[in-house]
């Protein structure tokens, strides 16, 4: 199991678990830091860009069909589909955050999402 530390400043420690194995935690780092900047390209869409939870919902739906999930960790969770990775935040109760992204190896690669209102940022 993977144990880590949020305060290292903190005058005592406290650590706490990941609830996942070595090897687990590496492929999340992994897929992580593509989709934070590991990849060249990147956009957004908004909840407000949708004219209600449900449409934005139903859009998150469609676009993932054709994604696989790579993560579903602590809060975060990403699909990728070749060198496209999208990807949001779930809050406390498990609901998805206002905004998805996406982050991609190519400019192409994010061309192809323009249908889903994702634009080269």
């Amino acid at each position: 199991m993977v144990y880590q530390c949020t305060d290292m400043e903190a005058e005592s420690l406290e650590w706490f678990s990941e609830e996942v194995t070595l090897t687990d935690f590496l492929i999340i780092l992994m897929y992580y830091q593509c989709a934070q900047g590991g990849y060249e390209h990147g956009s957004a869409v908004y909840e407000n860009n949708f004219n209600s939870r449900e449409k934005y919902m139903q859009f998150l739906s469609d676009i993932t069909v054709d994604y696989k999930k790579v993560v579903a960790h602590n809060g975060l969770v990403i699909y990728q589909n070749g060198g496209k990775l999208i990807w949001h935040f779930l809050d406390g109760k498990g609901n998805i955050t206002d905004t998805i992204f996406v982050s991609a190896r190519t400019a192409k690669d994010i061309k192809e999402l323009e249908i889903y209102g994702f634009r080269e940022s």
